[in-house]
């Protein structure tokens, strides 16, 4: 803009001598200002952390997604489950005098837990819920333990008091119980049991009441629910059932700014890791593991001996009994020689679809019911993406918001532009040619402003020299016709899309390397009419 204002303080001074020779007298001059300039590089569109460079500056795309993350955790919670015990009179009477027991059991409650043998937990979050009836007309006491519940080495113990019951009434109170953190022994009175939790019960005449009359029908009701019991720690077998993880998919974010088009890719690796982080054996099978675009139908699914048999994962370490783990991994090496995976990514997939079967212990109870899971934990499958950018572009369309501000201080004297042309010149090193829109963006109101260029204009590509490098950039002129509209609408603008279609022309890969850029240099040059107002 500083060229704009010494090109109006010329022509002022130049109307000075023509005052008295003119009124009002005006000029049609030709002005030419540059607008804007940028250096465009393959990292613009990429994230930085998505590149990397090799001695020689040929870069390649490295990407790291975790496509599953199945918590197995959730298989082995302890169901809800409600257990009643109740003491009733069936015929005649009875006293019982204060502290005198009338109904006291020890018992074993046994989870259904389908093939699971739980020898032993460590709850992360769970509560149990007492609620107590009782139709006799003096205050008695229960006493409820867990003997295999123990926090800090002590059992679990509540001891409640009930208010006596009317003539009329019956006394109901509900308390809830936290036994997050208790350790709970599974093995019930034998010690040789599972999925069995001891429980005992003691219910007795207040030592500050009377002695009391206990007549027929007469009864007290222990209700215990046990809620939401979540394990931090299990211990057991785990059975031999299997897992059908999916059909589902996962969004990849590494070729997000690339639209549309195909790449023959001359090479790409995939190494793929399964993550198994639970104390238990288990075999895998990915019936499924598709390539997808969310703009156009084709598909193309991983052929690959991952796709096509089963795996063995080995069980997870117990590094530190019941507080560490270290989870075991298995590793498959996907590359362009055992299987399609430059075909997997030449779609520039916005996602995969997946879905896996699992086998727990598929050998059997080789542990010895010694199998462990923590908390939160699950099997994991992710990939290691690496891609040499040396390719064939096919009509690849680039799409690129970037911020655009020009400077309005002479913004004012747009409206005294009678028109002209907006020229783009570009100089572009990649061995790329390039069709290019352009459009204005007012990101405040998300509207488009306008398009500088409506059809695509081609930057041509440059020579690739004997060394496999370009050796001089390839220099292009587009001309874009303006109206004094076009130009409010340029300064209006707070973003500009880039839209590029590339080709290789070329039969032979291209090598993209580091230092190829893109300088595009805006310049308008504009018939501008200059007036003196002689008032």
């Amino acid at each position: 803009m500083q060229n704009f204002r010494i090109l109006l303080l010329l022509f002022a001074v130049l109307s000075i001598s023509c005052r008295k020779e003119l009124e009002n007298p005006s000029w049609d001059v030709d002005a030419l200002i540059p607008i804007t300039y940028t250096d465009l590089t393959l990292f613009d569109v990429l994230e930085d952390s998505l590149t990397s460079t090799d001695e020689n500056g040929q870069v390649s795309l490295s990407y790291s997604e975790r496509f599953i993350e199945y918590k197995l955790d959730s298989l082995f919670t302890i169901p809800d489950t409600t257990t009643i015990e109740s003491f009733s009179l069936p015929i005649g009477s009875i006293s019982a005098a204060p502290g005198q027991t009338i109904y006291a059991d020890t018992q074993e409650t046994v989870y259904d837990l389908e093939d699971i043998a739980l020898k032993y937990a460590i709850i992360q979050s769970g509560e149990i819920e007492v609620t107590l009836l009782n139709s006799i007309e003096e205050e008695t006491i229960l006493n409820y333990s867990l003997p295999s519940a123990t926090l800090n080495g002590i059992p679990f113990n509540i001891i409640d008091t009930v208010p006596a019951a009317s003539s009329s009434s019956t006394t109901t109170i509900t308390k809830t119980y936290d036994i997050s953190g208790y350790t709970i022994d599974f093995t019930g009175l034998s010690g040789n049991s599972y999925n069995t939790l001891v429980s005992a019960y003691n219910v007795s005449v207040s030592p500050a009441g009377n002695t009391v009359v206990i007549s027929a029908g007469d009864y007290f009701q222990i209700e215990i629910n046990y809620k939401s019991i979540v394990p931090f720690y299990a211990k057991g077998y785990f059975g031999n059932r299997s897992i059908t993880v999916g059909p589902d998919s996962t969004a990849l974010g590494l070729f997000y700014n690339i639209r549309s088009g195909t790449i023959d890719l001359t090479d790409a690796t995939l190494e793929f890791t399964i993550e198994n982080e639970i104390g238990a054996d288990f075999s895998a099978q990915i019936t499924e593991l598709t390539a997808y675009k969310n703009t156009s139908t084709p598909t193309v699914s991983l052929d690959h001996y991952i796709t096509s048999s089963t795996v063995n994962l080995t069980r997870a370490e117990e590094t530190i009994p019941e507080q560490a783990f270290a989870p075991r991994s298995t590793t498959a090496d996907v590359t362009s020689d055992n299987s399609n995976i430059t075909e997997f990514i030449s779609i520039f997939p916005d996602g995969v679809r997946y879905q896996i079967d699992f086998q727990v212990n598929p050998l059997g109870n080789l542990s010895g019911g010694n199998d462990f899971i923590f908390y939160n934990t699950g099997i994991t499958l992710s990939g290691d993406i690496t891609i040499p950018l040396r390719f064939k572009a096919n009509n690849v369309v680039l799409v690129d918001t970037t911020d655009f501000e020009l400077d309005d201080d002479a913004r004012k004297e747009t409206n005294k532009i009678n028109g002209g042309t907006l020229w783009l010149r570009a100089e572009n090193d990649y061995p790329m040619a390039a069709q290019i829109q352009l459009v204005l963006l007012d990101s405040n109101t998300n509207s488009i402003l306008d398009t500088l260029v409506t059809s695509p204009h081609t930057i041509e590509a440059a020579i690739v020299g004997s060394n496999g490098r370009t050796e001089q950039p390839a220099i292009s002129r587009v001309a874009i016709p303006v109206t004094p509209a076009k130009i409010d609408h340029l300064y209006n603008a707070t973003s500009i899309i880039v839209i590029a279609q590339m080709n290789t022309y070329d039969a032979s890969a291209v090598t993209i390397y580091e230092d190829y850029k893109l300088r595009a240099k805006l310049i308008g040059d504009f018939d501008y009419r200059i007036e003196i107002d002689e008032n």
